[in-house]
């Protein structure tokens, strides 16, 4: 693997990561990896064989994480990037591809000024414009902890 990609894997990885572990001690959802991002490099270098091909295709498909609300009220898929700023035309054409397959749905943004949640429904209508992480998600001592943590991790 290319040092470039080698990097992205290990920047995605952290950020799921930070996510999953973040979300999980905010205490308000139930978090569910769904899986795919570990199985994807592998079949990738398989991917010649039609059949790991339509596998991989189904795979990228799915969402990165499924967050059920403890009173099993609120179900929501999230999708999970990093970006080293916010740059609003990449989210829009990202908030197109998550649209098509998984509508309601959740972008999860960290970035080098901070963390992004946002339904991606209202991501499209803002022209890919996303809103910072509120603590009617995770409060901010949380958020502050995970991403002085992130930063150590990714510069």
């Amino acid at each position: 693997m290319e040092t470039r990609a080698l990097h992205r894997l290990i920047r995605r990885k952290i950020t799921a990561t930070v996510f999953e572990q973040m979300f999980r001690e905010a205490g308000r959802y139930t978090v569910i990896p769904i899986g795919h991002a570990d199985s994807i490099e592998t079949l990738s270098e398989h991917k010649r064989h039609p059949y790991v091909r339509k596998i991989l295709e189904n795979l990228t498909a799915a969402p990165d994480y499924v967050l059920i609300s403890q009173d099993k009220t609120d179900v929501m898929v999230v999708e999970v990037d990093y970006m080293r700023r916010i740059d609003r035309e990449t989210i829009a054409d990202r908030i197109h591809t998550i649209l098509r397959r998984w509508d309601p749905s959740y972008l999860f943004l960290a970035t080098g000024s901070g963390f992004y949640y946002e339904n991606c429904t209202a991501i499209r209508a803002e022209n890919g414009s996303i809103k910072r992480l509120t603590e009617r998600w995770v409060r901010k001592d949380i958020q502050d902890k995970y991403y002085h943590l992130l930063e150590d991790y990714i510069r």
